[in-house]
């Protein structure tokens, strides 16, 4: 695919410069409602609102067929809107207790004085916290952009336009905020939270289920904040460095403005590994005004 860009990219430029009958230079600038598409789409997330700014030069090769190659910096990403993750321990805990993973007696006897006494009296009664954690937040990826487009004037002063694009990883963060809502048995959560002891009880509880103990630390962590925990997390390095993508869209242009909209689907995996074997590709929707400098 890189050498497939490249090449096209190279014919056209060199093809544009060597027979162009008009050249022009254009600032560009607008909004970005960048999304991803997925094979198995979430259901709350949104787009990502951000913008977008470069310059395209424009080779004009007859009255009505031109190409336009450009740069611009580009704000792309996705918006979490209350993602939910939900864990009921005592189902966990039970599911543990029935394969011999957990031994309840090996946290002493059941007796008021044994500091560990609430959690066995919590796990006895079925009392252990049913808990959800809430996810709201934005994943941010910044692009530099390369397109080459080709572009073919209508009447009136519209315009439609395709091609591809090559664009180059700035950077990328998850910006999330995790809120925990707790359903039943918060004193249980506030006496593990809180005391040293039935901490080191509940990673001896949770040892032999990772997936299980990296609930309860998120838990325990999200209540020893008070609830909430921002979490601002770079995801650069997981991310593809080069983009390929493909781009169509119309526009209308009058004296030195111009205005047009265009859709961008990435061509790619956004991520280096998917361990779910799944696509998920950058896409996004331009709303971009223009100003022709020559």
């Amino acid at each position: 695919m890189k050498k497939f860009f490249l090449t096209v990219a190279a014919v056209c430029a060199a093809y544009g410069f060597a027979s162009a009958q008009s050249i022009h230079l254009k600032v560009r600038g607008g909004t970005n409602v960048a999304f991803y598409q997925s094979d198995s789409p979430a259901t709350e997330v949104g787009p990502r609102i951000g913008g977008h700014v470069g310059a395209e030069l424009e080779l004009g090769l007859t009255d009505n067929f031109s190409i336009l190659g450009g740069v611009q910096y580009s704000q792309q990403g996705l918006k979490i809107n209350g993602e939910s993750s939900a864990t009921d321990l005592n189902v966990e805990v039970a599911g543990m207790i029935a394969s011999g993973d957990l031994d309840p007696s090996a946290f002493g006897p059941a007796d008021p004085s044994n500091p560990a006494y609430p959690l066995l009296v919590a796990i006895q009664t079925g009392a252990l916290p049913s808990v959800n954690v809430k996810t709201e937040g934005t994943q941010i990826r910044n692009y530099f952009n390369i397109p080459v487009l080709a572009q073919y004037k209508l009447p009136f002063g519209l315009r439609v336009l395709a091609g591809a694009q090559a664009g180059v990883l700035l950077s990328g963060k998850n910006d999330y905020k995790h809120t925990l809502e707790i359903y039943q048995g918060e004193e249980i959560i506030a006496a593990v939270a809180n005391d040293e002891t039935l901490n080191a009880m509940v990673a001896q509880l949770v040892a032999s289920d990772p997936d299980l103990a990296s609930d309860v630390d998120d838990v325990l962590s999200l209540y020893k904040e008070g609830g909430v925990v921002e979490k601002n997390k770079d995801i650069k390095d997981t991310t593809n460095e080069v983009d390929y993508s493909f781009v169509a869209g119309a526009g209308y242009e009058v004296g030195r403005f111009s205005i047009d909209a265009r859709y961008t689907q990435s061509m790619q995996n956004l991520y280096k590994e998917d361990p779910d074997n799944e696509k998920t590709r950058n896409a996004y929707v331009q709303i971009g005004v223009s100003y022709k400098l020559f």
